[in-house]
């Protein structure tokens, strides 16, 4: 390997090592909110529920 690519290499290695330190944690909701509708809609009547994680 020449002198530069092993520089450039070195330099991605620190710097994917120094992203990983200061980057912040993922987050997530501690609680699932759950929302029923069989108070709104007739008996047997169907329903097409739709659950999006944004």
């Amino acid at each position: 390997m020449s002198y530069r690519l092993r520089e450039c290499a070195r330099r991605g290695v620190f710097a994917l090592c120094l992203g990983a330190f200061f980057c912040p944690p993922a987050l997530a909701a501690p609680d699932e909110i759950q929302v029923y509708l069989d108070d709104i809609r007739e008996p047997g009547e169907a329903v097409l529920e739709l659950h999006l994680n944004s």
